[in-house]
């Protein structure tokens, strides 16, 4: 709630300060205008919710081949043990990435 409160002070701030500035020139202005402490807050901020969007998909990924996938190629009589799908979790933590990396370039 916090951080929306900001987001929508901030656009206020610049809308009374440059009414008619348009609209793809407000991060320009913003840019121009902050401080440097301010502006590595926004950098450090935009890095931590890149971070936390990759954590996710590689959570989710690695869940998804631990639990469900293996599952289904193993029958669920033969479901594997906890900590095998731990191992297989963490390997396709690695896995997956490195195939992204590959997959790009």
């Amino acid at each position: 709630m916090l951080i929306l409160f900001v987001i929508g002070l901030t656009g206020i701030f610049v809308f009374l300060v440059h009414p008619a500035l348009p609209e793809t020139e407000v991060w320009a202005y913003i840019m121009a205008h902050v401080p440097p402490a301010f502006k590595g807050c926004i950098a450090i901020g935009l890095l931590a919710m890149t971070m936390s969007t990759a954590d996710s998909s590689l959570h989710a990924c690695s869940v998804i081949v631990s639990h469900d996938i293996m599952e289904i190629i193993q029958g669920t009589k033969d479901a594997p043990s906890f900590a095998h799908q731990i191992r297989l979790a963490k390997s396709s933590t690695i896995v997956y990435p490195a195939c992204s990396i590959l997959m790009n370039y």
